[in-house]
C-alpha cells in the first residue's frame, strides 16, 4: 500500500472518531436541554391563569417551516428602493438565483446519490456543498447597538452599513427590545448575564452569535399552556431542544446556556406576570410596596439591616444571588463579626498570618459554630421522638430508625453498645443482648420529602448463639479500614467462671452475610466468616512462647512460672479485659489485659497487667506494652482503662497512621499516648502524668472521685480528659462536678487547659469535625410541678423547688478557643446511673456524620452529608433521559419465588 493512501486513511478514521464523538455529545446536550424545557412547561402550565392574553416570546436554533427563505429573511432586512450591499456578509455569488421553493438552508440542492464515506468521491464532496449560516450581531440582538456599525456611520445614516454580520429586521423582535420596552423596566443586568453565559465562536470576532430565529405565540385562552407551545412548535417543526430563550411579558424566563430557567420563585410570578410588568428577579419588595435593588445600597446600610435578621435568615440571604453572595459572605467587614459577638461565641483569632481574609475568617467561624448547634438541635429533636414525647414537625435535619415499629429489633433493656460511622451516610451500631451488629443507611424516603433510616445488615456475632450451654453477651465493639471486632465475654449457667474472646469479621463478609430480618430470630449470619481468638488462651501462649525474650513480660512469666511447679494449674490462671479497646487500623486492635492466679488465702492475686496488640491477619498479639500507672503503682485487680483513637492520613504516603491514647477509667492515673505507623510499627509510648489541678483537688480532702470517674478523647492537636468528682460528704445535699483537661499532644507546644462544670456529672464525650467537643452531662433540674397546695405550706414556701428527676444535657465546647459555645437539654426523666450510664451512645469517628443510639429504642444520624440527602432527590426521566444516573430511580425487583440466603445478603435491604 503506497504511504500517502495509508495516511490518507488515518485521517480519515480520525476525522470519524471526532465527528462521532461531537455527534454524541451534540445528541447528549440536546437531551439536558430537553428536560430544561420540561420544567419551563410545567412552571407555564403552574402559573397557565397568569399568561392569558400575554405574548410568549421564543428565540430557537433552528428556522421555523412557515417561516421566510433564508434569503428573503436577509433582504429583509433592506427592503427600500436604496438597497445597498451588505459588506463581507453573505454576497449573492454565493448563493443560487433559484428561489422556486420554500427552503430552510441557503441553497436548493439536487439529491445526490449515497456514496461509501471511504470512496473518493466522498473525499472531494466533503465540504463542498456545506454553506455556513451567518453570524449573529451579539451587541445588536441583545442591547439594540451594533458596536461596529456605531463606530464607522457617518452623519445622517440609519442603515447597517458598516457591520458585516446579520441583523434581525424590522419585524423580527430581539431579546433586548422584548426585555426593554416602555412597559417595563429597563433590565440590563440580565442582558449583562446573557451576554457573558454565550460562547465564544471559534476563530470568528468576538461581537458574534450563532444564528437564533424567533418565534410569537399568542396565548389567548384558559388552557394548558405546555400543549399550545408544543403544538405551535411541532407545526412549525422546531423540537423542544432547538429553544434557546423564552421571555414574558418584560422578563426572560428561560436561558439554555444558564442551565434553563431563570426565575421560578413564586413571588417573581405572581408580582410580574400578575402585574403591569414583571420584575427582574435581582430587585425584590422589602417592608411595604417600596421596589428596590439591595445591590444598590451602601454597604453599611446592608449589614445594619441584616442584623435585624434571624441568623439562619442571614445565611440563606447569601444564596440568593450572585450580588449578596459576594456583598454579605465576601465583602462585609462587619456583619458576621456582629453575629458572632450577638451569640457570645468566641471570635477567631489573627495571631497566625493566613492568606485567607478575615471577612471570610469571621464567617467561616459563625458557620461552624452554627452547624455544631444545628447538629445538637437535630439531635434532641430524634432523641423526642424515639421518646415518644415529641413528633416531628417542619423540615427534618436527621434521620432516625424507630425500633417499637419492628418486630426484629434489639431486646428490651438491652443497650447500644457502640455507634461507629461506616461511610458518609451509614452507621454501624452494637448491641448487648443479641450480640448483634446492625447497618444503618441514611437516604431520601420515597415521596421525596422526608429523611429516613433503613436498617441494612443485621448479623449476630456469637459464636455459641447455637448452644444453651454457653451465654455471650457483647461488651464493645470497633471498625477500621478492613476489619469489624467485637470484645464479648462468655459465661456458664452452672460453673462460676468467665472468659474473653474477640469476634473478628471482614468488613466484606459483613456485607455478604444474612441479611433478612427472619433469620434474626434464629441467629442470623454465618459462623464461617467469623474469626474468634480466646484473649486468655491468646495471653498465656504469647508468653510462654516469647519466654524471657521480652523484657516486658519477664515478671509477669516467672511468676507463672512458679505457679505452675507449686501444683497450679493453667486453667486458674484469670486473664480478664478491661470493656473497652480500640482499633488501630488494618485489621490490628488494642486492649488491656489482667493476670490473675489464685493466692495463699483463696483470693486472686494480681502478677502484671499489660496493653496488648491483636493482628487479625494472624489472630496472635503483635506487641505488648505497659499499662498506665497509679500513683507509680499497677492499676488495683478489678479497675479498667478507657481507650480512645484517632487516624489520619499519613505525611509520607496514602495510608493512615494511628494514635492511641488510654488511662485509667476509675482512678486518676496516667495518660499514655502511642502512634501506630500504617505498617504496623509502634513507637515509644509518650505519658502524660495526672494533671496537677486534679492530684490537687483530691488531696484536699473536699472531694472525691466519681462514678464514671474519666473518659479521653483525642483530637489531631489535643488529649481531652474528662473527669468527674463527688463531695466528700454522704448527706442529701452532696455535691458533684465536672472537670474538662485539655492536654497538647506536644507538650512544649502550649499549656495544659482546664475547665470546670457544676453540678453535673459527665457521661460520655466525643469529637466532632476536629473543632468541637460534645460533653453529655446529666443533672437534675428544678421540678416543674406548679400545683401547692397553700394550706400544707409550713414557712418553707421560700425555699427553692424540689429537684426532679436527672436529666440529659450536651454541651458544646469550641476546642481552639477552649470556650463553651452551647448546651442543649436532650433528654428528660432520664435515669443514667441504672446499667452503667448506657442509655445514649454518640460517635463521630472524625466524619461529617454524627450517630447516636437510645438503648433498645433507636438510633439516629445527622451531619452534613445526611441533610445533603434532601437535595439529592430521585429524578425519573424518559428512556433517552440523562447521560447522569446517579439521580435516577432504581427499579425495585419482580418478587418471585423464595430466595436463598446469598441473594437475601446481596440484596442490602433491611
Amino acid at each position: 500500500m503506497v504511504r500517502g493512501n495509508w495516511q490518507k486513511r488515518v485521517e480519515l478514521a480520525d476525522a470519524r472518531r471526532k465527528e462521532a464523538k461531537q455527534r454524541k455529545q451534540k445528541n447528549e446536550d440536546r437531551k439536558q436541554s430537553k428536560l430544561w424545557v420540561q420544567d419551563l412547561l410545567k412552571l407555564l402550565d403552574k402559573h397557565a391563569n397568569l399568561l392569558s392574553g400575554r405574548q410568549i416570546h421564543l428565540w430557537t436554533d433552528t428556522m421555523p417551516s412557515d417561516g421566510p427563505p433564508l434569503l428573503d429573511l436577509m433582504d429583509g432586512e433592506y427592503s427600500s428602493s436604496k438597497r445597498r450591499s451588505r459588506g463581507n456578509s453573505v454576497t449573492e455569488s454565493d448563493v443560487t438565483t433559484t428561489r422556486k421553493g420554500r427552503s430552510n438552508s441557503v441553497t436548493e440542492h439536487k439529491p445526490k446519490k449515497k456514496v461509501h464515506p471511504r470512496s473518493r468521491e466522498a473525499e472531494q464532496d466533503n465540504g463542498d456543498d456545506a454553506v455556513e449560516l451567518p453570524l449573529l450581531c451579539r451587541s445588536h440582538f441583545l442591547f439594540g447597538k451594533c458596536e461596529e456599525a456605531s463606530s464607522g456611520r457617518k452623519k445622517g445614516t440609519t442603515n447597517n452599513n458598516y457591520c458585516r454580520h446579520y441583523h434581525y429586521p424590522n419585524h423580527y423582535r430581539t431579546l433586548g427590545q422584548v426585555l426593554n420596552t416602555k412597559e417595563t423596566r429597563s433590565n440590563q443586568q440580565e442582558l449583562i448575564a446573557c451576554d457573558a453565559s454565550l460562547e465564544e465562536p471559534f476563530e470568528t470576532e468576538a461581537n458574534t452569535m450563532d444564528m437564533i430565529y424567533y418565534v410569537m405565540i399568542e396565548f389567548n385562552t384558559d388552557g394548558i399552556c405546555s400543549d399550545l407551545i408544543s403544538k405551535s412548535l411541532s407545526e412549525k417543526k422546531i423540537v423542544l431542544s432547538d429553544i434557546v430563550y423564552v421571555a414574558v411579558n418584560g422578563i426572560l424566563l428561560f436561558d439554555r446556556n444558564r442551565e434553563g430557567l431563570v426565575v421560578s420563585d413564586e413571588t417573581y410570578w405572581m408580582n410580574g406576570i400578575g402585574g403591569n410588568a414583571f420584575k427582574s428577579p435581582r430587585k425584590s419588595s422589602v417592608g411595604m410596596e417600596t421596589t428596590f435593588c439591595f445591590s444598590t445600597l451602601p454597604g453599611a446600610i446592608l449589614e445594619l439591616m441584616l442584623t435585624f435578621l434571624p441568623d439562619n435568615a442571614v445565611a440563606a440571604c447569601s444564596q440568593v444571588c450572585k450580588g449578596w453572595y459576594h456583598e454579605i459572605g465576601q465583602n462585609s467587614p462587619q456583619l458576621w463579626r456582629h453575629l458572632l459577638e450577638r451569640r457570645h461565641w468566641p471570635l477567631p483569632s489573627f495571631d497566625v498570618p493566613s492568606t485567607i481574609s478575615q471577612q471570610q475568617q469571621f464567617r467561616d467561624a459563625f458557620l461552624g459554630h452554627y452547624t455544631a448547634i444545628r447538629d445538637a438541635r437535630a439531635i434532641q429533636i430524634g432523641l423526642n421522638v424515639l421518646d415518644g414525647s415529641k413528633r416531628v414537625s417542619g423540615s427534618r435535619e436527621m434521620a432516625f430508625h424507630d425500633f417499637s415499629t419492628r418486630k426484629f429489633a434489639p431486646a428490651e433493656n438491652s443497650y447500644c453498645m457502640s455507634v461507629h460511622t461506616w461511610d458518609e451516610k451509614r452507621v454501624l451500631a452494637s448491641y448487648d443482648r443479641d450480640c448483634s451488629l446492625r447497618l444503618f443507611e441514611s437516604r431520601i424516603s420515597d415521596n421525596n420529602e422526608d429523611l429516613v433510616c433503613k436498617e441494612l445488615i443485621c448479623q449476630s456475632v456469637d459464636p455459641y448463639k447455637n448452644t444453651k450451654k454457653r451465654k455471650c453477651r457483647l461488651l464493645a465493639a470497633d471498625l477500621d479500614e478492613e476489619c469489624i471486632a467485637s470484645l464479648c465475654i462468655v459465661s456458664t449457667d452452672h460453673i462460676n467462671v468467665h472468659a474473653y474472646i474477640l469476634v473478628i469479621i471482614n468488613r466484606d463478609d459483613f456485607l455478604l452475610g444474612e441479611s433478612s430480618f427472619a433469620t434474626v430470630e434464629g441467629g442470623g449470619g454465618s459462623d464461617a466468616y467469623l474469626n474468634v481468638i480466646d484473649i486468655g488462651e491468646a495471653v498465656l501462649n504469647y508468653m510462654f512462647n516469647v519466654g524471657y525474650s521480652n523484657p516486658g513480660t519477664v515478671q509477669i512469666l516467672t511468676a507463672l512460672v512458679e505457679f505452675l511447679q507449686d501444683g497450679g494449674e493453667v486453667g486458674q490462671v484469670d486473664v480478664a479485659v478491661s470493656h473497652s479497646f480500640v482499633a488501630c487500623g488494618y485489621g490490628r486492635f488494642m486492649l488491656e489485659v489482667s493476670i490473675a492466679i489464685p493466692g495463699n488465702d483463696g483470693d486472686p492475686l494480681q502478677v502484671g497487667r499489660k496493653l496488648v496488640l491483636f493482628a487479625a491477619s494472624v489472630g496472635t498479639i503483635v506487641w505488648v506494652g505497659e499499662c498506665p500507672a497509679y500513683d507509680s503503682l499497677l492499676l488495683p485487680l478489678g479497675q479498667s482503662v478507657t481507650f480512645s483513637s484517632i487516624r489520619r492520613r499519613h505525611a509520607t504516603g496514602s495510608r493512615r497512621a494511628c494514635t492511641v491514647a488510654v488511662t485509667p477509667n476509675s482512678l486518676p492515673g496516667q495518660v499514655v499516648l502511642i502512634d501506630i505507623e500504617p505498617a504496623g510499627e509502634v513507637f515509644q509510648p509518650q505519658v502524660f502524668e495526672c494533671p496537677e489541678a486534679t492530684q490537687l483537688l483530691l488531696r484536699e480532702g473536699e472531694w472525691e472521685m466519681g462514678r464514671p470517674f474519666r473518659s479521653i478523647v483525642l483530637n489531631s492537636t489535643k488529649v481531652i480528659v474528662v473527669e468527674n468528682f463527688h463531695s466528700a460528704n454522704q448527706g442529701a445535699n452532696r455535691r458533684n462536678r465536672s472537670q474538662v483537661t485539655v492536654l497538647p499532644r506536644v507538650p512544649s507546644t502550649a499549656s495544659t487547659q482546664i475547665l470546670t462544670l457544676s453540678d453535673m456529672i459527665a457521661v460520655q464525650s466525643t469529637c466532632v469535625r476536629d473543632e468541637y467537643l460534645f460533653v453529655l452531662y446529666t443533672d437534675r433540674c428544678e421540678s416543674n410541678d406548679e400545683e401547692h397546695d397553700e394550706e400544707v405550706l409550713d414557712g418553707q414556701w421560700f425555699e427553692a423547688r424540689p429537684r426532679g428527676p436527672p436529666c440529659m444535657w450536651v454541651v458544646i465546647f469550641h476546642l481552639p478557643t477552649f470556650s463553651e459555645i452551647g448546651r442543649q437539654l436532650w433528654q428528660r426523666n432520664a435515669h443514667p446511673f441504672n446499667e452503667d450510664l448506657r442509655s445514649i451512645v454518640m460517635a463521630h469517628d472524625g466524619n461529617e456524620t454524627i450517630g447516636v443510639g437510645l438503648s433498645w429504642k433507636g438510633i439516629i444520624m445527622t451531619g452534613n452529608h445526611v441533610r445533603a440527602a434532601k437535595y439529592q432527590r430521585a429524578v425519573i426521566i424518559n428512556d433517552s433521559g440523562d447521560r447522569s444516573g446517579k439521580n435516577k430511580k432504581k427499579k425495585k425487583p419482580v418478587k418471585s419465588a423464595k430466595k436463598d440466603g446469598y441473594a437475601r445478603g446481596m440484596s442490602l435491604r433491611g
